[in-house]
């Protein structure tokens, strides 16, 4: 289920403000953690024509020494992480979110699961994203990183269930769709994530 057009407005607004916040060298912690758990993947897609990195050394600090407790912000930085080629930080950040927040929504696990995929742990990729799906069972980008992690483990019969199973449940998904809100740093990273879930069944 896509966002509505009006809804995508707000958070690509969201987007421009911390743009704003950092030419401006102020306030940038609070228009930072404006990510949001279901449409983080939309505001980092409008950050990224963004100085990238800027962005995640200043937040950082922020983050870890303004309010360190902060479960959610831990979890936003951690997916730009994933995103900008850094998962084992992520993965540190995620499992700390989890310790301050032990009742945790299964998109944490999620974030967790893309993390070891990017860094090429399939087996805890697999096993993070089984746990997020018994907590919610029709998120169905769960469904894609698990098709990724078996395509990737040769174990392909499982994957193309994995591919089905997404299909089931967003009829509309395709590769092109996915790719959009990719922000991969890396471009070889998006293009061997495509090709693996082509493998898998995806068109």
């Amino acid at each position: 289920m896509s966002i509505p057009e009006s809804h995508s407005d707000i958070i690509k607004d969201e987007a421009r403000a911390v743009l704003t916040t950092i030419n401006q060298n102020s306030g940038i912690l609070s228009a930072f953690c404006t990510i949001r758990k279901v449409e983080d993947d939309l505001f980092i897609e409008s950050i990224d024509e963004i100085q990238r990195e800027h962005i995640i050394t200043n937040n950082k600090v922020s983050v870890l020494s303004i309010d360190p407790n902060n479960a959610d912000w831990l979890v936003g930085l951690a997916s730009i992480l994933v995103w900008s080629e850094k998962p084992q930080e992520a993965i540190d950040l995620i499992k700390q979110a989890m310790s301050l927040n032990p009742m945790y929504p299964p998109l944490y696990l999620w974030h967790l699961g893309h993390a070891y995929l990017t860094i090429d742990r399939y087996d805890e990729a697999i096993a993070t994203l089984k746990r997020a799906l018994t907590l919610n069972p029709n998120f169905w980008p769960s469904h894609i990183l698990l098709a990724a992690s078996y395509s990737m483990l040769g174990r392909m019969e499982e994957a193309r269930a994995e591919a089905k199973e997404t299909l089931r449940l967003n009829p509309d998904f395709t590769l092109e769709s996915w790719r959009l809100k990719c922000p991969f740093k890396n471009q070889t990273a998006l293009k061997r994530r495509l090709n693996v879930l082509r493998k898998a069944g995806f068109k």
